[in-house]
């Protein structure tokens, strides 16, 4: 699939493979952006609009970035921690995050850094990348694992060892941890049922044991973790 994004004025821009450009879909006229010396001419990964309206886009080769009708670009020899780029999230602050398959950037202020936070991934290839209600930045990794950046911290969660984390937290915290952000892990707390008539009904459906809990230990998490499986695999049913 091409990776698309309908920007703030309502255009669609679609990201094209094998080097073939950027689609432009505004209004009833048609742009195909091709073979210009600052677009790199590669595979499109990823497209991201930020608050000032800038277009990034993420391909095999480099960033590039389309704003006030001009293209730039930005690769390893710009402070880019790798040149295949696979994911892009703009943070509350706006800052960019850029996950590449050497790391994860930031740019910022009109510059790139390389993302080194004690516990973070430095070298790791960086795919996913989401900025969750309450600004907690979630990175997801090739075969490295699922980190949760928060306050200048990372926590890391793998199928290995799921307590390991850089703050060493110890199981009497993980329920507060957990807690912090996304849907999924409000369900550990008793007043997520209450009227919740549509969670109700897809635990009925599909037979999921979804409960809240008040303690959390390996037992807990192992428990999370097989849940979690059991609804990743209803997903790509």
């Amino acid at each position: 699939s091409f990776p698309t994004r309908r920007s703030s004025d309502l255009t669609l821009w679609v990201g094209l493979d094998h080097g073939a450009g950027l689609f432009r879909i505004k209004d009833e006229s048609q742009t195909l952006f091709a073979r210009s010396p600052e677009l790199f001419e590669a595979a499109v990964r990823v497209i991201q609009e930020d608050r000032t309206g800038a277009l990034w886009i993420g391909t095999s080769r480099g960033l590039n970035v389309f704003n006030a009708g001009k293209f730039g670009g930005y690769t390893t020899a710009d402070g880019l921690a790798g040149n295949l780029v696979l994911a892009l999230c703009e943070d509350a602050s706006g800052g960019l995050w850029i996950g590449t398959d050497g790391g994860l950037s930031r740019w910022e202020d009109g510059k790139l850094s390389r993302f080194t936070a004690p516990g973070g991934p430095s070298t790791n290839w960086v795919n996913a990348l989401y900025l969750d209600g309450v600004r907690t930045l979630w990175i997801g990794t090739r075969g490295a694992g699922l980190y949760r950046y928060q306050d200048g911290k990372c926590v890391v969660y793998t199928s290995r060892q799921a307590n390991q984390s850089s703050g060493s937290e110890p199981y009497s915290d993980k329920l507060k941890t957990y807690a912090q952000s996304l849907y999924w892990n409000a369900t550990l707390h008793p007043d997520t049922y209450h009227s919740n008539l549509d969670l109700q009904a897809l635990m009925n459906r599909h037979h999921l044991a979804i409960r809240a809990m008040d303690s959390f230990g390996p037992a807990e998490l192992e428990e999370r973790h097989k849940l979690l499986a059991q609804i990743v695999q209803l997903i790509w049913k």
